[in-house]
């Protein structure tokens, strides 16, 4: 990436024919024989350096080094969520993470089915791959005989089979909720309504009901401190949890007490009173703070969620499974290129305050804007669109500012000018 950023911290060599001692700059030196000019504005130039250092120090970073410079940077409405797959042992590494909060992270076995009522939760890593992979099979299949379908009926089978499709990969996202993240699903929930009252009581109840099982029967007094973010992502489960969410949570808070979990009597009296017990007090948050006006399960206006998935994960329309769909959401490869976009922005925003007064950064947060009339489109590349040239091309048109192709592959000199240019590509 320090590669990358040398070759944006462009120069341009001007004077051939005078001398000049060498000239170094950013790791790079320029001939002698030339004089070194920046090709990009001050503010851009300073911003890129600034990202240049930041990348050398970023693997000697302290705990607290890599909480301020890449956590607490996050605007307030933004929630970042980090997934990784171990393929061997089947387990998911869920981290949450929002301003100026320790990360949550969460350590999810994919195959917990030795409990009773977790017994369907049975995809590995492998099935979820290998069913995916058959969907997008048969979908390429179907695309390429979309093109032989001439009469009525072809056409509708054809449809037929799209929709089998669809409802094969919905199902199986829906199955990634279930039974990977079952009771821990709420990781993945932006900013909430929330009833500060109402969460502090539950995080007392909720603590002291899970440290009087596991302390029972026992001479130790032992408390394990479930903190808010724990609890918020708990009543993130709904007003009326599923009971198979809710003896989730449980198993995971009493293996922090425990040595083992497999003693635990779940058909016992007394662990089905704990499941109850729990989902009462996540009804009663969700009834009280109705009570008071809040919709304990809306997300506020605004919230945006960022995915951030491993190699093995990337490949997987994670942001379609029912818990993310009626969130925003968008992902980037790794939480180094969301710094770079949160500073650029920042820089950018700023650009005027550094030609006058050299201040390259601030931390004020404000979204940057695109201009919708800086746009460049490529429509039907591969002339095999038809349906959706004829919906968007007059429409695209209609604006006289942009700019686009239509039925024709785009050239790498027009790919490169409508990136530098436009704010909008499509």
């Amino acid at each position: 990436m320090r590669n990358c950023l040398q070759s944006k911290i462009k120069f341009r060599e001007t004077n051939k024919g005078l001398t000049w001692p060498v000239f170094e700059e950013a790791d790079e030196v320029v001939s002698e024989n030339s004089m070194a000019v920046q090709l990009n504005p001050d503010w851009l130039q300073t911003h890129l350096r600034n990202l240049s250092d930041l990348y050398k120090e970023e693997y000697e970073l302290s705990e607290m080094d890599f909480q301020n410079k890449f956590i607490n940077i996050l605007p307030g409405n933004w929630t970042v969520c980090s997934m990784t797959v171990d393929q061997l042992n089947n387990i998911l590494y869920v981290t949450q993470m929002k301003a100026n909060q320790n990360p949550l992270m969460i350590k999810i076995p994919l195959q917990r089915s030795k409990h009773s009522q977790l017994e369907q939760a049975s995809m590995t890593y492998g099935n979820v791959l290998q069913e995916f992979r058959e969907i997008i099979a048969q979908n390429d299949i179907t695309i390429q005989q979309g093109v032989g379908c001439k009469d009525a009926k072809r056409t509708q089978d054809w449809w037929n089979d799209r929709e089998l499709l669809d409802n094969r990969l919905k199902k199986l996202l829906s199955d990634i909720e279930s039974q990977w993240f079952c009771g821990f699903k709420g990781i993945l929930s932006g900013g909430v309504y929330e009833f500060k009252e109402g969460s502090t009581k539950f995080q007392k109840g909720f603590n002291d009901l899970i440290q009087r099982y596991a302390n029972e029967g026992t001479t130790t007094k032992k408390r394990i401190e479930f903190n808010s973010q724990f609890c918020q992502m708990v009543l993130r489960l709904g007003r009326y949890p599923k009971s198979r969410e809710v003896t989730d949570i449980i198993y995971f808070a009493l293996s922090c007490y425990l040595s083992s979990i497999e003693g635990i009597a779940e058909e016992s009296q007394g662990f089905k009173t704990l499941i109850n017990q729990v989902k009462g007090l996540i009804t009663q948050y969700h009834d009280k703070a109705y009570t008071a006006g809040l919709d304990g399960t809306k997300t506020m206006p605004n919230e945006h969620v960022i995915l951030i998935l491993d190699n093995h994960l990337q490949m997987l329309p994670i942001e379609s499974m029912p818990i993310l769909r009626s969130q925003s959401v968008s992902r980037l490869p790794c939480l180094s290129f969301l710094r770079d976009r949160i500073l650029y922005t920042q820089a950018f925003n700023n650009k005027e305050a550094y030609a006058d007064f050299k201040i390259s950064s601030s931390d004020h947060w404000e979204d940057l804007k695109v201009s919708k009339n800086s746009n460049f489109y490529v429509l039907n590349p591969s002339g095999d669109l038809e349906l959706t040239q004829q919906m968007f091309e007059s429409a695209f048109k209609s604006y006289p500012s942009w700019e686009g192709i239509v039925r024709q592959q785009p050239m790498e000199l027009q790919v490169r000018s409508a990136l530098q240019t436009k704010d909008i590509y499509m």
